[in-house]
């Protein structure tokens, strides 16, 4: 009688694991949508509302990461380039590394496309919550590189980070950038 009591309380603790689970999952992928949004739309107010606070501390503020993130999306433009897609995997295992740090990493694929052709990515945000899971922040993999130690110097990281994948896919009749089509 008490196996079964305590595969009945392990079973339990699994399903409501898995419940929470699902639940985050939906929260961020959201939240990651809201983002990518924000990033085609060129909302330069919303995609920092969307970044970790104490990246957005690190870089000088909201005012400053304004202006660098605006800059960023500008100069991509003036390039000729635009994001045509973005679409998110699936998310990995949540990591709750202390009471107010759970992280996990969300795998997403960006399309941008310019006259030559078309720029695709493969590459993931790193998701962030510093409240247990109500609200969700995301760093880019470049962000997350170049900023890991300082952000997360005492944190062992716990995750495998997908790998970076970039390819350009040229539009038909497309010969040379240096040459006019």
């Amino acid at each position: 009688m008490q196996k079964r009591s305590f595969y009945f309380l392990f079973i339990l603790m699994m399903s409501w694991y898995a419940n929470s689970q699902t639940n985050y999952n939906e929260l961020i992928l959201k939240e990651a949508q809201l983002y990518a949004k924000a990033i085609k739309k060129h909302q330069f107010k919303e995609v920092v509302a969307h970044i970790y606070p104490n990246l957005v501390k690190e870089l000088g503020g909201k005012d400053s990461m304004y202006v660098k993130t605006s800059n960023k999306m500008i100069a991509l433009k003036k390039e000729g380039l635009r994001y045509k897609n973005i679409e998110f995997g699936k998310l990995s295992k949540i990591i709750k590394a202390k009471a107010d740090l759970w992280y996990a990493t969300l795998p997403q694929k960006m399309t941008q496309i310019n006259s030559q052709g078309k720029i695709v990515t493969d590459t993931f945000l790193f998701v962030i919550s510093t409240n247990q899971g109500k609200q969700w922040f995301f760093m880019d993999e470049e962000q997350f590189h170049k900023h890991k130690k300082t952000l997360f110097k005492k944190m062992k990281m716990e995750l495998e980070l997908p790998e970076r994948n970039q390819r350009f896919i040229k539009n038909k009749g497309f010969t040379s950038f240096n040459k006019p089509n």
